[in-house]
């Protein structure tokens, strides 16, 4: 027997529906003026969550029960991060550049430590934590400020994003290390040295165990993850592709924890063993969305821990710390890379570029061993430094290149003759200046999209002509066989600018769209636009309609099938009955 509700009876939403809602709504707003106020995503989500939270208007009572999102959203970062780990985007100087990632993110540790026991009264063991956190800078935030201002391509972008390399790998080994400083802060400091330390050796025979079964775990996954991909791929369904890879980072997550690892050193390995397959690409097109999604809620759930009470009575310390951080890693970056061959002028602008803090010195100050180890005051305090050194890095970005144009007659360190890292010095006047749009003459890359029978013969054509082509193909068998012939092909949907960019959009002369599908047509279209104003587009479509819209969505060129065909069948009648000068003779 079943019980029907009363028309029009109020039924309560859960809680955890209505929380999820306020969080997303008020990210969503707060983003919105933040883009404003030229503010960057994460400081936006934090204070967000400072202001929604239960220690300010009270809109959510229990962030806790966001925990399993904010671990699946680090789970998906690292995996996303993963991805993206490539020596190649540093192969030039990449000896000197690796030496300077690792000695400034090293200085900085060893600089902070002793600073964040005095600042924040800590014990030795919590205040490593917290320096190791603080040695991070956030990649996204001065990756995307470089980029805007066209730096990115200097030697100074290149020697940030190496930094940010190395650090990013850095992060890894600060997880690993993380159950034993844990250790260290639940037991005496004097047992460390003394008699007591057979537990100690047991914790790290423990480590070195999980080590080789996870050495062993990898070692697997490297060779059956690839086939199992390509037989996902198969289907040509993004659907199951992109649930396949959430299945093997999470897997991986639980495998490292289970281990005693962190889960987000299991999605980053998740991400590091696919990022040599071809589906790279695709994959970190399809899972962006989605770890973005989760990351407004991390952050903005972080943000609610903070107690701005605490904050406002700790304000002194808070600024403090601030001026500390940013000095110290400003000074520690500036003098490695003027060290190993920099020219002054590159390595103070790369230094103040690096000052801050990052989103993972979040990421690991809400560890469960950082969680452990930090008082609810220290915690607060720490991420307000975090936020406050994130707002400040436009301020920083400026003021480094002030000072680069203020010291470009400063001497090399003087174990050098020449600079070993130089680039030729620009006013830092014309720093954000962006020069007009021209198309790319010089550039002999032509990117196909599509190698069906079309594609195919586009490309032999252009090839016999001289072009560079490169490939973007959602075919796994036609990728790998292309791939052995030595051809550039890259797997993914044309359609999505990750892929795009992968194929090299940003410097080659053309775009050519033959995908018979129109709306991933169009699709690719607007966003190959977005990215290079100047490219010559050129598409496939199969009826007239969608060619007028091809031509609104900025492509240069239209080949419309039924145009083409008729024209085709046209010609063919023609001379097959009209008789011509020759048949008169």
């Amino acid at each position: 027997m079943t019980t029907a509700l009363p028309i029009g009876l109020a039924v309560t939403p859960p809680t955890l529906t209505l929380d999820l809602l306020a969080i997303l709504a008020a990210a969503a707003l707060l983003s919105i003026v933040g883009q404003r106020l030229r503010l960057a995503l994460v400081p936006a989500y934090l204070l967000t969550g400072l202001l929604i939270g239960p220690n300010a208007l009270g809109l959510i009572r229990s962030p806790a029960s966001f925990e399993t999102i904010g671990q699946l959203a680090i789970i998906l970062l690292l995996f996303g991060i993963g991805l993206e780990m490539h020596l190649a985007l540093i192969r030039n100087n990449l000896a000197r550049m690796l030496t300077v990632g690792l000695i400034s993110s090293l200085l900085g540790v060893l600089l902070g430590w002793p600073l964040a026991v005095w600042c924040f009264d800590l014990p030795a063991p919590t205040a490593l934590v917290v320096a190791l956190a603080l040695a991070n800078s956030s990649t996204a935030m001065v990756l995307r400020m470089l980029a805007e201002s066209r730096q990115l391509s200097q030697l100074r972008g290149r020697l940030a994003f190496s930094i940010l390399f190395i650090q990013d790998l850095l992060f890894i080994g600060m997880l690993l290390v993380m159950p034993a400083l844990a250790y260290w802060g639940s037991r005496p400091a004097p047992s460390l040295f003394l008699a007591d330390d057979l537990s100690l050796r047991g914790v790290l025979l423990n480590v070195f165990l999980g080590l080789a079964i996870l050495a062993s775990l990898i070692a697997l996954a490297k060779i059956f993850l690839p086939k199992l991909f390509r037989e996902s791929a198969r289907s040509r369904s993004g659907e199951s592709i992109l649930i396949l890879a959430l299945a093997v980072a999470i897997g991986a997550a639980v495998a490292a924890e289970s281990l005693g690892f962190s889960s987000a050193l299991g999605g980053f390995l998740a991400g590091f063993i696919l990022n040599s397959t071809p589906f790279r690409h695709q994959l970190r097109a399809q899972v962006a969305p989605l770890r973005d999604l989760f990351i407004a809620v991390f952050f903005t759930t972080l943000g609610m821990r903070v107690d701005p009470q605490v904050a406002l009575a700790s304000w002194g310390v808070i600024l403090l710390a601030c001026l500390l951080l940013t000095a110290v890693k400003t000074t520690a970056i500036a003098a490695t890379c003027w060290a190993l061959g920099s020219t002054a002028a590159t390595a103070v602008a790369v230094g103040c570029a690096l000052a801050q803090a990052g989103e993972f010195s979040l990421v690991l100050l809400d560890t469960p061993q950082a969680r452990q180890m930090l008082s609810e005051k220290a915690f607060s305090v720490a991420i307000a430094v975090v936020v406050l050194s994130l707002l400040l890095t436009p301020a920083l970005i400026k003021l480094g290149r002030f000072l680069a144009g203020r010291v470009y007659t400063a001497p090399l360190a003087p174990w050098f003759k020449s600079a070993r890292l130089a680039e030729p010095p620009a006013p830092a006047a014309d720093a954000d200046a962006r020069p007009p749009a021209t198309p790319n003459h010089s550039s002999k890359r032509v990117i196909v999209g599509g190698y069906g029978p079309v594609g195919r013969a586009v490309a032999e054509k252009l090839q016999r002509a001289g072009m560079e082509i490169a490939i973007i193909e959602l075919n796994p068998s036609t990728v790998e066989r292309q791939a052995q012939l030595g051809q550039l092909i890259v797997y993914g949907d044309v359609s999505d600018p990750t892929v795009l960019e992968a194929a090299g959009i940003t410097s080659a002369a053309a775009l050519i769209v033959t995908v018979p599908d129109d709306d991933a047509a169009l699709r690719a279209v607007s966003e190959a636009r977005r990215l290079c104003p100047a490219l010559f587009i050129a598409v496939r479509t199969n009826i007239l309609s969608r060619g007028l819209l091809a031509t609104e969505a900025g492509a240069d060129h239209v080949t419309i099938e039924e145009l083409a065909t008729a024209e085709a069948m046209q010609q063919a009648i023609l001379d097959k009955l009209v008789p011509t000068a020759s048949d008169h003779r």
